[in-house]
């Protein structure tokens, strides 16, 4: 019989990991049917969930944008073409909106992460 180890994030993924497992099969990379698994809880995120990597990622992105739409701002304003200024004054205020409404998001979701234990028993499957 194998023996796992489940740990439960409080972002609501799980990691499984086998930790001994007898008649593990190298050629084929599984484990036996039967796992007998303990159960641990980590109140911290995967890298995927970690709002500190997603608000990098999301200013990032959000700097890169903003870049370019003030460039083609400024030349537009050279060019005295006042519509597209017009324009892309629109679409920077979007950009900013977008970005609000994504770092409502990151945060919304922090704040939702999961931290009772009756969520766990729900997540956690039984089987490899």
């Amino acid at each position: 019989m194998c023996h796992g180890i489940v740990t439960q994030l409080s972002c609501g993924h799980v990691l499984e990991h086998i930790s001994h497992c007898p008649q593990f099969n190298p050629s084929d990379g599984l484990p036996c049917n039967v796992v007998t698994w303990d159960r641990h809880r980590l109140y911290d995120t995967c890298a995927a969930c970690d709002a500190g990597r997603r608000t990098r990622q999301l200013a990032n992105e959000y700097e890169a944008r903003h870049a370019a739409l003030i460039v083609k701002l400024l030349e537009a304003r050279r060019a005295g073409d006042e519509a597209r200024v017009e324009a892309l004054t629109g679409e920077v205020m979007r950009l900013v909106g977008w970005q609000r409404a994504k770092m409502s998001e990151i945060l919304a979701a922090e704040r939702g992460m999961v931290r009772d234990e009756s969520d766990v028993s729900e997540k956690v499957s039984d089987g490899p």
